[in-house]
This record gives C-alpha cells, sequence and structure tokens, in this order.
C-alpha cells in the first residue's frame, strides 16, 4: 500500500511538471509571435528552438503538442511569412550563414540530435523524433555563397567547415527506417551543398547510381532499400534544384542504371517509383534530337507492358503513372506509330493509371505530330479514338475531345464525339446537380457545341453536294 501511495504521488508530481512545462512552451510562444518584442527576443530563438525540438521526444502529449505550436512560431520569426506556397522556395528560405553566425549554439544541439539519430538507425518513430523537426528546420537554411567573392578569410573558411560537419551528420539519415526521415533528410542534404560544386555533385550521385545497378545487374544482389531511396530522393532534390542544367550532368548510363532500378528485378515499388521520378525529370529537359531520348521512350513502353509479380503494393498506381508521365514527356517526339500504339492504348484505358496521369497524356498525345498517323494506324484493332472518347474522368473526356475535334472529318465521327459529350455532361449534371459551374464541365461543354458545330457544318457540305 505505502508503494501505491509513493507511485501515485510521483505521478502526480510529473504531471505537475508536464502541465507547467505546458504554460510555459505556451507563453513563450505568444513572446515569440509578439511583433513589438522582436529585438527582445531575438536572443532566446536559439534556445527556444533547441527547447522545442527536445520537448518533441516528451512523453506526455500536451507537451508535445505546445512544442509544435512553439516550434512554428520560431520558424516564422526566423524565416518570416511565406512568399511562395512552396517552404522550401529559395524565396521562403534564410542563408545558413547568416543564422549560424546570430544562433551559433544551435550547431552542436544539431550534431547531438543528429549523432543520436545516426547511432540508432533502426529505432522506432517514437525514438526518433526529435530529428524529423530538426531536418524539416535545416531544410529551409539555404547556401548563398557568391563565387565572384573571395574565400579566403577565416570566418568563410569556418562557416564552410561547420556546414561539412553538419552535411557528415546528416548523411546517416539518408537511410533512417522512417520514410518522412529519409525525405526531409535528403532535402536539407541537398541544401546544404554547395552551389558552385552541384555539377560535381550531379555526376557524383550518377556514379553511385550507376554502381548500385551495374552491381545488381552483376550478381543480383540490391543494397537495402532505405539507402538506395534515401540515395535517389538525394539525387532528385539536387537534379531538381538544378534545373535545365540536370538533363547535361550526366550520359545515357544514367538514365540506363534509373530504368534497370524502375525494373521488375527491383522489388520494391517505393523505390522504383523514386528512379521514375528522376527518369521524368530527365526527360522533361531532354531535346527531340538526343540519342537518348529514342532509347529512354523504347525502355519506358517495355516498363509498362511488364508484368509486376507484387500487384497489391500501394506504390504501383504512382509508379504507373510517373511511367505515363514519362511517356508524356517524351511523346512530342516522333517515333513509330505501330509501336507506340498498344502501350499507348493501355495506359490511356488502364484503371490503374489515374486520371491525372491519362490527362497529360492525352493532351501530349493532341500536340504530338504524330497523333494523326496513330489514329490511322489505329483503324483497325486498337481504335485509338474510340479509347480516348471512352473516358469516365470529365477532366480527360474533355481533353479527349479537344484532341480529337481537331482531326479531319475522315478520322473522327463527329455524331459519336458529339453524342459522347451530351452523355458526359448528364453525367456531370447528376453528380454535382442541374446548375453546373465546375470550369472543366464548362470547357467540356464548349467542346460539345464544338463538335455540334461541326457536325452541322459537315452535313450542310453533305446536302449541298447531293443538291449538286
Amino acid at each position: 500500500a505505502a508503494a501505491a501511495v509513493d507511485t501515485a504521488d510521483a505521478l502526480d508530481a510529473d504531471h505537475d511538471v508536464f502541465i507547467a512545462q505546458v504554460h510555459a512552451l505556451n507563453i513563450a510562444r505568444v513572446l515569440v509571435r509578439d511583433t513589438v518584442l522582436a529585438d527582445a527576443v531575438a536572443p532566446f530563438v536559439a534556445p527556444l528552438l533547441c527547447a522545442g525540438i527536445d520537448l518533441f521526444a516528451a512523453a506526455y502529449f500536451p507537451v508535445r503538442n505546445a512544442a509544435v505550436l512553439l516550434l512554428s512560431s520560431v520558424q516564422q520569426r526566423v524565416f518570416g511569412n511565406k512568399r511562395l506556397r512552396d517552404e522550401h522556395a529559395q524565396a521562403n528560405g534564410l542563408s545558413w550563414h547568416a543564422f549560424f553566425q546570430q544562433h551559433a549554439s544551435v550547431l552542436p544541439f544539431a550534431c547531438r540530435v543528429l549523432d543520436h539519430a545516426a547511432a540508432q538507425p533502426h529505432c522506432t518513430p517514437a525514438e526518433q523524433q526529435r530529428v524529423f523537426p530538426l531536418l524539416l528546420f535545416l531544410s529551409r537554411l539555404q547556401h548563398t555563397h557568391n563565387s565572384s567573392q573571395p574565400r579566403a578569410n577565416a570566418t568563410t573558411s569556418e562557416h564552410d567547415h561547420q556546414q561539412q560537419i553538419l552535411a557528415s551528420k546528416m548523411q546517416p539519415s539518408l537511410g533512417s527506417s522512417i520514410y518522412f526521415v529519409r525525405n526531409i533528410a535528403a532535402r536539407a542534404f541537398t541544401a546544404f551543398s554547395n552551389v558552385e560544386d552541384s555539377a560535381a555533385a550531379m555526376q557524383r550521385l550518377a556514379a553511385q547510381i550507376a554502381a548500385v545497378a551495374q552491381r545488381a545487374q552483376s550478381n543480383g544482389q540490391w543494397p537495402r532499400q532505405n539507402d538506395l531511396h534515401g540515395l535517389l530522393l538525394h539525387a532528385l532534390y539536387t537534379f531538381r534544384a538544378a534545373g535545365t542544367d540536370a538533363s547535361t550532368s550526366s550520359d545515357i548510363h544514367l538514365s540506363r542504371a534509373l530504368l534497370l532500378i524502375a525494373g521488375p528485378t527491383n522489388a520494391c515499388f517505393v523505390t522504383r517509383f523514386a528512379a521514375v521520378q528522376i527518369l521524368l525529370l530527365r526527360a522533361q529537359t531532354l531535346k527531340a534530337e538526343a540519342p537518348e531520348s529514342q532509347e529512354l521512350f523504347g525502355a519506358t513502353l517495355t516498363l509498362m507492358n511488364a508484368t509486376d509479380e507484387n500487384p497489391q503494393s500501394p506504390y504501383q498506381p504512382l509508379y504507373r503513372q510517373g511511367l505515363s508521365q514519362v511517356l508524356a514527356a517524351l511523346l512530342p517526339f516522333h517515333f513509330n506509330a505501330e509501336r507506340v500504339l498498344p502501350v499507348l492504348c493501355t495506359a490511356i484505358s488502364s484503371p490503374a493509371v489515374h486520371y491525372e496521369a491519362r490527362q497529360p497524356l492525352i493532351e501530349a498525345l493532341h500536340n504530338s505530330r504524330l497523333f494523326p498517323a496513330l489514329v490511322q494506324a489505329s483503324a483497325g484493332k486498337f481504335r485509338l479514338v474510340e479509347t480516348l472518347l471512352q473516358q469516365t474522368h470529365h477532366l480527360c473526356l474533355s481533353a479527349a475531345m479537344r484532341a480529337t475535334s481537331t482531326l479531319p472529318q475522315d478520322l473522327v465521327d463527329f455524331h459519336q464525339l458529339h453524342a459522347c459529350g451530351q452523355v458526359a455532361l448528364r453525367e456531370l449534371q447528376r453528380k454535382y446537380g442541374a446548375h453546373v459551374t465546375r470550369p472543366a464541365a464548362l470547357q467540356l461543354l464548349g467542346w460539345v457545341v464544338s463538335a455540334q458545330h461541326r457536325n452541322e457544318g459537315l452535313e450542310q457540305e453533305q446536302q449541298q453536294q447531293e443538291q449538286q
């Protein structure tokens, strides 16, 4: 009985401590958000940031909730209001030189948290609760060094040394067993890369990806999927930050390595989808005359036709959507119609492909010089026009009607086009009410009216020919 009383007293004491922490965090949050006290609170930003991240691992939920609110207020005080929707955009960031110069005490705290996470790479999410908010904060810091300025002074060298230390501490988090930690670690690790060394970084990443694919092809041994996923995410964010320079960062060997990782020999759809995202980025930056484009298009068609051993994976639809987007990016180039047609009809009509992937594929088909040739080649077996007009989503059907309405009259039945549009409009009215005001529905209505006018014009021409 005495032991039970002591335990109850201890629990009450802990509860009192937790309540005090919650009140303290809430008071600190109010002080940080007060713009009148901005100058007075500035020296305490670093301690409040460290305290907020530390208390993410508290056992009491109200304490964790108050720590989240405090960290959000500290981030707003450090970075200011968001100027763009993407919080990782350069306009919403801050130079890490300026931040660590004002708040030097954050660096040893960040190193300590990252070292603890690296010492337990396979721990549960509850044991790594401090890593994610820290990496989320660090991912918004940017390297803004101007290469035209001299780098010989001691302050700049010290800052570069601090950056290298912190980047080396982040690297183990790229292979974390927690997906969101890997994702934000890749963003943070990319943000701390030198801008002037981006070309060398892309070449290094391309060599690492090629080495992984070569080992998997030679002996069938894949690395730990978490490590591979972190590597691919780091490469994706690095290439995305490089923009149009990503297409010149490597040669065709990188695309071949990514195609192997995205192929059926890799059983993990998470890493396959990450590889497809990099392929999509490269496909969007390739030129029509690039020899890589033809090979990439053919290999993507092969992957679309491949059967998956694990069709129940939740990442399989995203993987299929990514392949469709790669095809859409390469379709405006002139390719063999007979080879494209079977896979194209399958991708447009497959229920496994989301409408957000089918719509750009249909639009790319419309903008391609290959479209009339594909319609002529599909007159017998595949019937591309009928496949387009069988779209069940109004956005896809609107894009399909826009594409088919521009075809010559000998390639499309405008009676069928008009009837299909009317059926889709009735379905939209049944789903959203009699007064359809959605922009997509209005756009679809426009193409229905256009098809009706085209149909009436053809009938008038036919009547005039018969009278003559």
